[in-house]
């Protein structure tokens, strides 16, 4: 394998958690008096930060964001983040990586204690070596995140690559300079044809095909 390191994404990749994330962005907007987005309207929102999704598809500002960003914090702590599924095939393929000898990471937007229980929930918490997310003040980017994990393992960009299912996963792999694998199982990328629409290595349709592409 070409890779020292392989980095995940976590929503739309190591598990399905849209459940969790639609009724917390809906929850959140019904309190400040907007509409409810039916299921398939979140294809082009889930993926981003926070902030600049309840900006850019809620219309909230800069002086009511921070307020929005937290009541949908608290509603995920109390009820999203148990709404998710992992992914058949990924404690087998991280178990995989392991015993290969390959580090594994968590590289997510989400917040970072958020993403350690939700690994210790779904018992896939001792398959990584490091998990990092976003801080409580949202200020850390994709690519910021992924070069965390790179400086704990002490590898260089071409020794890792970046799993992902959204388009903010393959800015924030280009912008670090590491590979990325866009999976299209997940709830961002459809087709491999929206992979190739920006930065990309290669795609997987299944994480089956997964493994192949990084064992090749």
């Amino acid at each position: 394998m070409k890779y020292k390191a392989v980095l995940f994404d976590l929503d739309g990749t190591l598990m399905d958690t849209s459940p969790g994330i639609i009724h917390c962005y809906n929850t959140t907007a019904l309190n400040y008096g907007k509409e409810e987005r039916p299921s398939d309207c979140f294809r082009n929102i889930i993926g981003g930060t926070l902030p600049d999704n309840f900006k850019k598809h809620y219309s909230f500002t800069d002086d009511n964001v921070r307020e929005a960003v937290e009541f949908y914090r608290k509603e995920y702590e109390a009820n999203g983040i148990h709404m998710a599924e992992v992914y058949k095939g990924i404690p087998e393929l991280l178990s995989y990586l392991k015993e290969n000898g390959i580090f594994t990471a968590i590289a997510t937007l989400k917040r970072e204690d958020f993403a350690v229980s939700m690994m210790k929930e779904f018992g896939l918490y001792e398959k990584f070596d490091v998990i990092k997310g976003m801080d409580k003040a949202d200020t850390k980017t994709k690519s910021s995140i992924i070069d965390e994990c790179l400086g704990i393992f002490n590898i260089s960009p071409s020794e890792a690559v970046l799993i992902g299912d959204s388009k903010s996963d393959a800015s924030g792999a280009e912008k670090s300079g590491v590979d990325f694998i866009g999976v299209t199982y997940g709830w961002g990328f459809a087709t491999g044809d929206d992979v190739k629409k920006g930065y990309y290595t290669s795609y997987s349709k299944t994480v089956e095909d997964l493994k192949n592409k990084l064992f090749d």
